[in-house]
């Protein structure tokens, strides 16, 4: 239920910062809500970016977990589905323990809150606050520009996508 954001001609990403991830993309089996790409190196660090979503709405909960370098970033997992906060949140611990304990960070607003709260409640030790008393991030107009600007020039060097419903989405995302 992505269509109400998808345009094929005005993504707010320009087409031409997704040529370099078009090669060697991998497509989910049908009815799967987790990709694992990559399995965990007891050397990288990891950082998993979570987008939590109204579970009522039908709109896909999901988080992306990338393995982090000083000049690479790598997709390594996605998980994808309209799933309840409880069921999500234990997926999100139970990956992040397995990926190094990785970074969580969660988008915050409205919905997120839950989530979060349930991290915490779960003990998952290593959540990302932007500042004190404040675990995730907000995303909001205040720092759209500068957040997407963020991820326009990581898409453009250092972040490598492998999982081709994240393109295909982000290619057509509009807002």
């Amino acid at each position: 239920d992505v269509t109400c954001w998808m345009s094929a001609a005005a993504g707010v990403v320009p087409r031409n910062v997704w040529e370099r991830h078009q090669d060697d993309l991998v497509a989910w089996p049908k009815g799967e809500m987790y990709m694992e790409y990559s399995p965990p190196n007891p050397d990288a660090l990891y950082v998993i970016g979570c987008d939590p979503a109204g579970y009522g709405a039908r709109d896909h909960a999901s988080f992306h977990v990338l393995e982090v370098w000083a000049d690479e970033w790598k997709q390594v997992a996605v998980f994808s589905a309209p799933t309840d906060p409880n069921t999500y949140v234990a997926k999100i611990d139970e990956v992040g323990r397995r990926y190094n304990n990785a970074m969580v960070i969660v988008e915050r607003n409205g919905v997120g809150t839950a989530s979060t709260a349930l991290l915490q409640q779960r003990n998952y030790t290593n959540l990302y606050h932007s500042k004190p008393g404040k675990p995730g991030v907000h995303v909001g107009s205040s720092n759209y520009d500068a957040l997407l600007g963020d991820l326009i020039d990581a898409l453009m060097k250092e972040l490598t996508l492998v999982d081709a419903e994240t393109v295909n989405q982000g290619m057509t995302y509009r807002n």
